[in-house]
C-alpha cells in the first residue's frame, strides 16, 4: 500500500488507488464509508439537538453495541 501511495503521489494526480476499487469498479468508500454515514447523519438529523427522547434515536453506543 505504501509503494502504491508513493506512485500515486509522485504522479501527482488525483485518482482512486487500485487497492480500494472492487471488481465492479465501485470503492470501499461508496460500499462502506457511505452507507454508514447516510444512517449516521439521518440519526443525527433525528436528535433535535441531542433533546429527542433517547429512545427515538441512536446514538453512538447504540452503533458500536451493534457492531461488537
Amino acid at each position: 500500500m505504501a509503494r502504491e501511495m508513493d506512485e500515486i503521489l509522485r504522479q501527482q494526480i488525483a485518482q482512486t488507488a487500485n487497492s480500494c476499487t472492487s471488481e465492479d469498479g465501485v470503492s470501499f468508500l461508496d460500499h462502506v464509508i457511505l452507507p454508514l454515514y447516510d444512517v449516521i447523519s439521518a440519526e443525527a438529523a433525528n436528535n433535535d439537538n441531542g433533546k429527542a427522547p433517547h429512545s427515538s434515536w441512536r446514538n453512538y453506543d447504540d452503533f458500536n453495541e451493534h457492531f461488537w
